[in-house]
């Protein structure tokens, strides 16, 4: 994307977000919101432009036909937030019947960050059930008839009344990078101390501000050496801080930033969205000085390293395209994990045999 739409993008962003009032004194021909529309789409914002579009005067606004395009996504993704708002809903009056405690993890908690919640678009639900995941899923398939899968290294998953549900055994991968078995323990430490909250009724567990700020920042680490972090993930992380960085520990979770040095990573992240989403300055969380870096992970983000590839079959193709996708991404984990090169090639490796399926998905 270039400069003059990724202004654009940021100030409509700001305007749906309630960051900002001041309109954007652009106008955008239709092939620029065309570019802006299928970008939104990618980045899970499609939603929210439509909203920072509604805050525009009549002169910069989108053709007729590009706005009712923006309307029609931002309906699809109401109607998917209140689907899995009943479906989230009929899950935790089954959990609670059966006696299992349930955290929400992310989306679920995130949006209700947002000004409009449902136009934070979600892909499913994530929950944790405190080590008691293996009876969870065997309830959840012998009541319902449901297959679960188990393909990935951390989270079972299963469709739930159409709406997919992870069901997180632990919080990251455990088996690459080495280093994520101490965070996974510190995690599930902190885990303990969640709240217990209500959620249409029923009871449901929600996680500290100080875990949020370790758990939501390793989990976009991961996305970031993979090349799949979105918009909506710095939205995410902004509306985060904007709700709850008076409530975090930041002498404690600085402290771990810099143990598993990921630090350099979040300081750029707090660069690009305190100048992108005028995010103020959080005494005691970094922000970086090298505006080369900050300037690369933001291109990396809006724009990709390497592209996804057009085909839909998970075949060897996509084996040598993860190879290139690796080595394109190489200089990220020095930035984000405290761990070598070396060592996480080794114990990549050893996690996708573990878990056959994985080396040709898609992710």
């Amino acid at each position: 994307m270039n400069p003059r739409l990724t202004s654009s993008l940021f100030a409509l962003l700001r305007l749906a977000l309630h960051i900002d009032t001041t309109v954007a004194g652009k106008v955008l021909s239709e092939d620029d919101w065309n570019l802006l529309f299928h970008f939104a789409i990618k980045h899970n914002i499609v939603a929210l432009v439509a909203d920072g579009i509604v805050h525009l005067p009549e002169s910069q606004r989108p053709p007729r036909k590009v706005w009712l395009r923006f309307c029609a996504e931002q309906a699809r993704v109401e109607a998917r937030f209140n689907s899995q708002q009943q479906a989230l809903s009929e899950l935790l009056r089954f959990f609670q019947q059966q006696g299992v405690p349930t955290m929400l993890l992310k989306g679920s908690t995130l949006a209700a960050c947002y000004p409009r919640p449902s136009h934070r678009e979600s892909v499913d639900i994530d929950t944790y059930h405190f080590g008691e995941y293996r009876n969870a899923d065997r309830l959840i398939s012998q009541t319902f008839d449901i297959s679960i899968g188990n393909d990935a290294h951390h989270h079972t998953k299963y469709l739930f009344k159409g709406s997919m549900v992870e069901d997180h055994y632990d919080f990251v991968n455990i088996h690459t990078p080495r280093s994520n078995r101490q965070y996974e323990a510190l995690l599930k430490s902190l885990a303990k101390e969640s709240k217990e909250v209500k959620f249409s009724g029923y009871p449901v567990c929600v996680a500290t501000p100080t875990f949020n700020a370790l758990f939501l920042v390793r989990h976009l680490a991961g996305h970031f050496v993979a090349g799949q972090i979105t918009v909506r993930d710095l939205c995410d992380w902004r509306m985060f801080l904007n709700s709850y960085a008076d409530q975090v520990d930041w002498q404690y979770v600085t402290r771990i930033y810099h143990q598993y040095n990921m630090y350099q990573f979040v300081g750029a992240l707090q660069g690009i969205i305190e100048d992108g989403l005028s995010q103020s300055p959080i005494q005691g969380l970094p922000r970086t000085s090298d505006t080369d870096l900050q300037n690369k992970i933001q291109h990396d983000i809006l724009n990709g390293s390497e592209v996804e590839p057009d085909f839909e079959a998970e075949d060897i193709r996509r084996i040598a395209w993860k190879v290139r996708r690796f080595k394109s991404n190489s200089w990220k984990y020095p930035i984000v994990y405290s761990d070598s090169l070396a060592s996480i090639i080794i114990s990549s490796l050893l996690s996708h045999l573990s878990k056959p399926k994985s080396i040709i998905h898609k992710v």
